[in-house]
C-alpha cells in the first residue's frame, strides 16, 4: 500500500510539471490554436512505426548480449542463459523510467539476483558498467553531430558544448569505478575507520563493496572493452535514430515545421529529454522530467513552435512506453511463469500523513493537468476543416445583393480572400462592378492571406504544409506568389506567411513564427528587418504575427502577446519596431499601413460587437475611431485599404461568438475610408467561412 501510496505521489507531481509546461508554451496561443494531444495521437504516420518496432526489437537484443558479455567476465558462476536474459532486459526497459532519477534500473539488479540466483555485486556491476559505457557511447553520437556539421561548413556552439559535456560525464563516471572505488575498497579493508567496520550494520556494506570492487576490476581485465564499447554505440545510435522515427510519426503529420528540423538537432533534444529524466523528480514514468528536458533544449536551439514541440514530445515519450509496457509485460509473464520468486510480503499501514499527501499531489496534479489538457484539446491546429462548407445565401437575401450590387457600379477592379465555399480554405476573386466570384486556387492544403501586388497583376498568399492548418499557427505555412494572368505559382520562402508588397520588387513576411523579412524578388536577396530578442527586449521565441513595413521611415509593426512587447492593457497587443526601438502601441491586433503609408490603424476589443477599426495616431500613438458597423454584422476583422487608398476592405461576423478566424461565418465589405458606416458595402452572401480580403482598384 505505502508503494501505492509513492506512486500517487510520483504520478502527481507528473502530472503537476506537464500542466505546468503547457500553461507556459500555451499561454501565448489562442484557445484556439492551443495543440491538440489527442488528434496528435491520432495523427500518428503509422509507417514511421514499424520502422521502430524493428529497431526496438534490435535494442532489445543487443542490449540483452552486452548484459550478457558483462555477466560473464565479472566473476559470476551462475550466469543466466541470453533468452533469460531478454526477459530480464525487456522487463527493465519498462520499468526504468518508473521511479525518479531512472531508479528503476534496479529492478535489473532485482530479477537477476532473485529469480536467477546472480550475485548481488555481479549484478550491480554489469549495471553501473553498461550505464558507463553508455555515457562514452554519447560521446561517439555527439561527435558523428560535430563532424556531420564540420563537413558542410555549419558547426555550432551547441554541438561543442555537448561533446565537452559528454566527455566531461564520462570521464567522471569510469573514474568513479575504476579509480575511486577500488581506492575507497583498499581504505575501508586496510581499516581506514577502525573498529567501525565491524559493526554489524557496517561490515555487510563493507563486504558488498569488496565484492563489488573485485567484480569491477575483473571485468576491467577481461579485454571486452572494444566489444561492449562497440555494442554501447550500436544501442545509443539505433535508440536516438529511432526516437527520431517516432517523432517523425507525430510531427509529420501535425507538426510540419517541427519534421523538418535537423536530425542532430532532435537528436539533441532527445537526449536532453534523458536527463531531465533522470533528475532526482518524484515523477511517474519520467512524464513532465523528461519533456520539461525535450523543451529545453528546443527553446536553447532556437525553436519557434514551442507549444508544438512540447505536444510532439509528450507524444513520442507516450508511444516510446507503450511499446515498452506492451513488450515488458508479456516478458513479465514468462518472467513469472518460469520462475519461483519468494518475497515477503509486508504489510505496513501507510501514515495518515502519507495517505494526506498522496491523494492531494495526485488530485492536485491530475486536476492542474486536466485544466490545461482541456485548454490544449481545443479547435486549432490540429482540427480538421469544418465539413460544412456552408451555402450560398445570395437568394435568400437578393434585395440587400441588388442594392450593393448598385452600390460598386463605378468601381472598376477586383476583391480576393480566402474562402472555405469549395470544401477547403482556397483563394477566391470577385470582380467588380459585376460580383462575379471565380476561385484562383484549387490546392488540397489551406490557403490564406492573399496580397495583391501594386500593379495588380500578382497575388502573395500563404499555403500551410499540412492539409489543414489553423490560420492561428504562424509557422507551418509556405509562401507563394501567384501569377494572375498564366496561373503559374512560384515558392517565395518555407516556414513563412503573413506576406505583404513594399513595391513591385520587394516583399516582406514573417518567417519562424518570430521574425520579419525583406526579399528581393528579382535578387533573391533577403535583409532580417525584426527578430525576436535580437537587439530588443523581446523573448528570443517570442511569436509576432501579421508584420507591416513602411519603406519611408524603415519601421515594422506586428501583433504580439502584451508581456512579451512590454505592455499590459490586455492579451494581444500591437508594437512598432522603429529607430532601433520597440515600442508599444496599443491593445488589440492587426495593425497596418495604408496603402500610402499616410496613416496606420488596426483592430481593437471594443465596439457593438466586441470589435471595431482605430486610427493610430503616428507621433503618440493616440486612437481615434475609424469604423465601426451598426446593425447586424458588426464584429469587424481583416481590414486592408485598396491600393489607391480609398477604399477598406474587410470581413466582419455577427458578434464575438463568431471570432473564430477560419471557421466563423464571416462575410466581406467594401468600404469608401472615412463615409458614414452606412455605406459600407456587403460583398459576399455566404454561410461558410471568408477572411483576409485585399482589394485592387482601377
Amino acid at each position: 500500500m505505502r508503494n501505492f501510496l509513492k506512486l500517487a505521489i510520483a504520478g502527481g507531481f507528473s502530472f503537476a510539471i506537464l500542466a505546468l509546461m503547457l500553461k507556459m508554451f500555451t499561454t501565448d496561443l489562442d484557445p484556439s490554436q492551443q495543440p491538440s494531444i489527442l488528434q496528435t495521437l491520432k495523427n500518428i504516420d503509422t509507417a514511421y512505426l514499424w520502422g521502430y518496432l524493428l529497431i526496438f526489437l534490435i535494442i532489445l537484443f543487443v542490449r540483452a548480449f552486452r548484459y550478457h558479455i558483462l555477466l560473464n567476465v565479472s566473476g559470476e558462476d551462475n550466469v543466466p542463459t541470453l533468452i533469460q536474459m531478454l526477459l530480464v532486459t525487456g522487463i527493465r526497459n519498462m520499468t526504468v523510467d518508473l521511479l525518479p532519477s531512472r531508479l528503476g534500473e534496479l529492478s535489473y539488479v532485482g530479477l537477476l539476483n532473485q529469480g536467477y540466483d546472480v550475485r548481488l555485486e555481479n549484478c550491480v556491476s554489469s549495471l553501473v558498467v553498461a550505464i558507463a559505457f553508455d555515457f562514452l557511447a554519447l560521446i561517439f553520437i555527439i561527435l558523428a553531430i560535430v563532424l556531420s556539421q564540420l563537413l558542410t561548413s555549419n558547426l555550432e556552439g551547441w554541438a561543442l558544448g555537448a561533446l565537452g559535456l559528454a566527455m566531461t560525464v564520462s570521464i567522471i563516471a569510469f573514474a568513479m569505478l575504476f579509480i575511486v572505488v577500488p581506492w575507497m575498497n583498499k581504505k575501508m579493508q586496510t581499516g581506514w575507520l577502525g573498529t567501525i567496520t565491524s559493526h554489524k550494520w557496517v561490515h555487510p556494506l563493507v563486504e558488498l563493496l569488496n565484492k563489488f570492487s573485485d567484480s569491477l576490476m575483473m571485468t576491467k581485465k577481461a579485454g571486452v572493452t572494444t566489444k561492449v564499447l562497440g555494442l554501447s554505440i550500436i544501442i545509443r545510435a539505433l535508440k536516438y535514430f529511432g526516437f527520431y522515427l517516432i517523432f517523425m510519426a507525430v510531427a509529420k503529420p501535425s507538426f510540419e515545421s517541427l519534421a523538418v528540423l535537423p536530425m542532430e538537432k532532435v537528436m539533441m533534444a532527445l537526449i536532453g529529454g534523458e536527463v531531465g529524466a533522470s533528475l532526482p523528480l518524484p515523477v511517474l514514468m519520467s512524464f513532465g522530467s523528461y519533456e520539461a528536458g525535450t523543451s529545453l533544449v528546443f527553446y536553447l536551439l532556437g525553436v519557434a513552435d514551442q507549444a508544438g514541440a512540447l505536444i510532439t514530445m509528450l507524444c513520442t515519450h507516450i508511444v516510446s512506453q507503450m511499446y515498452d509496457y506492451t513488450c515488458g509485460t508479456i516478458l513479465l509473464v514468462i518472467f513469472i511463469m518460469f520462475n519461483r520468486i519468494h518475497k515477503k510480503k509486508l504489510r505496513k499501514r501507510a501514515s495518515l500523513a502519507l495517505w494526506l499527501t498522496a491523494f492531494v499531489t495526485f488530485f492536485t496534479g491530475s486536476g492542474l493537468l486536466a485544466l490545461e489538457y482541456r485548454a490544449a484539446n481545443k479547435a486549432g491546429a490540429l482540427n480538421t476543416a469544418p465539413s460544412d462548407i456552408g451555402e450560398n445565401r445570395r437568394d435568400l437575401e437578393a434585395g440587400a445583393f441588388n442594392a450593393n450590387n448598385v452600390a460598386v457600379g463605378d468601381l472598376n477592379g477586383f476583391v480576393v480572400w480566402s474562402s472555405n465555399r469549395s470544401g477547403n480554405h482556397d483563394i477566391v476573386k470577385m470582380t467588380l462592378p459585376d460580383m462575379r466570384i471565380t476561385q484562383l486556387t484549387t490546392h488540397p492544403y489551406t490557403e490564406y492571406y492573399p496580397r495583391v501586388s501594386p500593379d495588380g497583376n500578382r497575388i502573395l498568399f500563404s499555403r500551410s504544409k499540412s492539409p489543414y492548418v489553423s490560420q492561428r499557427n504562424r509557422v507551418a505555412w509556405d509562401l507563394y506568389l501567384l501569377d494572375m494572368q498564366s496561373g503559374q505559382e512560384t515558392l517565395i520562402s518555407e516556414n513563412a506567411t503573413n506576406g505583404s508588397w513594399v513595391n513591385n520588387d520587394k516583399i516582406i513576411y514573417a518567417q519562424n513564427g518570430n521574425s520579419v523579412i525583406q526579399k528581393t524578388l528579382k535578387s533573391n536577396e533577403t535583409e532580417v528587418l525584426f527578430q525576436s530578442g535580437q537587439n530588443n527586449r523581446m523573448p528570443p521565441m517570442a511569436l509576432i504575427s501579421t508584420p507591416d513595413y513602411n519603406a519611408q521611415t524603415n519601421s515594422v509593426v506586428f501583433t504580439g502577446r502584451q508581456s512579451d512587447i512590454g505592455s499590459n492593457s490586455g492579451f494581444w497587443g500591437t508594437a512598432i519596431w522603429q529607430n532601433n526601438e520597440l515600442f508599444p502601441v496599443y491593445n488589440g491586433c492587426q495593425i497596418f499601413w495604408s496603402s500610402n503609408k499616410q496613416r496606420m490603424f488596426q483592430v481593437i476589443p471594443q465596439g457593438n460587437q466586441g470589435n471595431s477599426f482605430v486610427y493610430i495616431d503616428q507621433q503618440d500613438y493616440s486612437i481615434s475611431p475609424m469604423l465601426d458597423l451598426e446593425g447586424e454584422f458588426s464584429h469587424e476583422y481583416f481590414p486592408k485599404t485598396s491600393n489607391d487608398n480609398t477604399h477598406l476592405v474587410f470581413a466582419a461576423s455577427r458578434s464575438k461568438g463568431e471570432h473564430e478566424h477560419d471557421q466563423a461565418d464571416y462575410e466581406i465589405f467594401l468600404w469608401p475610408i472615412d463615409s458614414d458606416p452606412g455605406q459600407a458595402i456587403r460583398l459576399t452572401f455566404h454561410s461558410g467561412n471568408d477572411n483576409w480580403p485585399d482589394v485592387y482598384l482601377q
